[in-house]
């Protein structure tokens, strides 16, 4: 599973232009490669691409707020959302999944030693989970529970660690 760190940029465009400004800097910004996906007016960028982004949102004097995003993937990947998922996370049209990451948190568990119990750590990530994907043992869980799913990792002898791919 290839969850990545992305930057998510919700943009508000001036008032008042004619109805096809949005298309075109929608076109712009498709033209420039920056754009992994979007959102309606939240874009998600390849961190390394955030600069030409933000250059062509000033040019359309656009208003711009940016944050950290998680691509987990998309649904046809293996992830399932669970109900608080729309509280922590977007699925765009493309059906790609980003979570933001100030307020949720990735987490693979893994056996660390003979002996762990996997399953019964599984079963406990998972009532706690906003979504995941079972064949990797990952779980996207509220930031603030990140001391839970560690110690639940300690009790079955099990490893949680948190997605460290930041840039």
């Amino acid at each position: 599973m290839n969850v990545q760190y992305m930057t998510g940029i919700e943009m508000a465009l001036p008032e008042g232009k004619l109805p096809g400004f949005y298309a075109q800097v929608i076109k712009k910004l498709a033209s420039s490669g920056g754009i992994a996906d979007r959102d309606k007016n939240l874009l998600f960028v390849h961190p390394d691409r955030l600069e030409a982004v933000m250059e062509i949102l000033h040019a359309y004097k656009a208003e711009t707020e940016t944050g950290p995003w998680l691509l987990l993937g998309s649904s046809n990947d293996g992830w399932e959302t669970r109900s608080l998922w729309m509280d922590y996370g977007v699925e765009t049209r493309s059906g790609n999944l980003f979570a933001d990451s100030q307020l949720a948190a990735a987490v693979q568990l893994k056996g660390n030693v003979e002996g762990a119990e996997i399953h019964p750590a599984s079963m406990q990530l998972e009532e706690h989970a906003i979504a995941l994907h079972q064949a990797s043992r990952l779980y996207v869980i509220d930031r603030q529970l990140l001391p839970l799913a560690e110690s639940i990792g300690k009790a079955y002898h099990c490893l949680v660690t948190e997605f460290s791919g930041k840039p």
